[in-house]
Parts: structure tokens; sequence; C-alpha cells
């Protein structure tokens, strides 16, 4: 932050460096962006739009199936030396775990899933707990008719609002959890974009209803605006 990158149009400084980084063509203000950055060492992470905190045991969790045949795998991320340090394997019995997680400030975890990549395939939502001990999710006895997009890309939750957020490319639906399983079709937000971005991933301030959209093609951190 202290060389700018919160500036409007400065967060492509991290991509930059990077990239620099691997072609070999480092310059001085590459090296230091590259120094307020902690790289960790290489692993097999799944989908990475899965990574979310739980903010009750300050701990990183992240889906880490690497294929469809396998047994779903929550992992956890040692926020210390950035490697797995624990990991459940289970199964759900109805399928796989999404691809997607995200925690409330009480530490309940959600996942969401669909049957295919179209438009007007049903969406099922779970909720549940993920501890080094154990794994347990329950179905909402209601879901979706229609997925959010084409492309399921990550989840957020507002504890300013209480919703939970599906993201998809071009497209992010919001649902109350204290309706859990019984929405009413106007409890359900959608907002639709047609900028032809990859939503890659929601996340919010604590205690402020104050969000951000990480977005792919190119790379960029936008700020959340709520119409209010």
């Amino acid at each position: 932050m202290a060389l700018g990158a919160g500036q409007p149009g400065k967060m492509a400084m991290l991509r930059v460096a990077a990239a620099h980084q691997f072609d070999g063509k480092l310059t001085a203000f590459d090296r230091q962006v590259l120094a307020a950055i902690e790289v960790g060492p290489e692993f097999t992470a799944g989908h990475a739009q899965s990574l979310a905190l739980n903010p009750r045991t300050n701990e990183l969790w992240f889906i880490s199936n690497a294929a469809r045949n396998q047994n779903d795998t929550i992992t956890r991320l040692n926020t210390q030396s950035l490697t797995p340090d624990a990991r459940v394997v289970f199964t759900t019995g109805r399928g796989h775990l999404g691809d997607e997680l995200a925690f409330d400030e009480n530490g309940t975890a959600y996942y969401w899933t669909h049957a295919s990549q179209l438009r007007t395939s049903k969406v099922d939502l779970y909720r549940g707990s993920i501890a080094t001990t154990g794994v347990h999710f329950e179905a909402a006895t209601e879901g979706l008719a229609n997925n959010p997009g084409f492309f399921a890309q990550s989840t957020g939750y507002d504890e300013a609002t209480g919703k939970l957020y599906l993201v998809a490319d071009e497209s992010i639906t919001s649902l109350p959890v204290a309706k859990w399983g019984h929405w009413t079709a106007h409890q359900v937000g959608e907002a639709n974009f047609a900028g032809q971005r990859e939503f890659e991933g929601l996340v919010f301030m604590h205690g402020v209803d104050q969000g951000f959209l990480l977005t792919n093609r190119g790379t960029e951190l936008m700020r959340m605006v709520v119409d209010k």
C-alpha cells in the first residue's frame, strides 16, 4: 500500500512484477513490490478461489479436490509457513463438494454446486462446519432453479448484511442467510454485468459493508459500490 497499490489503476503492479520476475526482466520498482510479498512453496491446491478465512478460528481453509473421481478433501493452510498443515478427506454422499467456500462470523462454512455450467441448471446450497477433527455439511431444503452464470467462481459472505454471495462470471447472486432454505423470490438478489470479465473472488471487510471483487482478463481489484 505504501508503494501506491491502493490507488486507482495501480493494483496491476503486483501482476506486472510477477510477470517480470517470470521473464527475468525485473526492474528496481518490481523488486520493491516483490519485497512486500511473502511467497510460499508450490503445492497442489485445487481451485484457488476456494481459499477462505474462518474468522472464528483465524484459520485458512481451501477445497483441494484434484480430480472428480476422488473423495472430497478440505485442507488447512498454515499462515506462517504458507504450506498445508492439515487435511480432512470425506464424502458428502451427494456428489462432490463444490469448488467455492466461505465462512460467516460464527465459523459456519458454506458452499454451492450445480449440475452443469448451463444457465438453467439447479443450484444446491450447503452449510456446516470444518475442523481438523471432521467435516459436517447439510443441504438447504430449497436451492435456486437457475445457476447464476456460466462458470461458478467463488462464494462471499458479508457479515454486515448477513448475505451469502454466489459469484459466477458476469453475475453475482445474493441470499440472506437468516432465511436459509426458505427464500422467497424477492429475497434473492441478482446483479448481471456485461464486461466480459472473469469474476475470480468476492471478499468483504469484517463488520463493514464493504466488498472487493477480484477480476481477470485483465487482472483488477474492484471496490463494491452498494446502491442504497
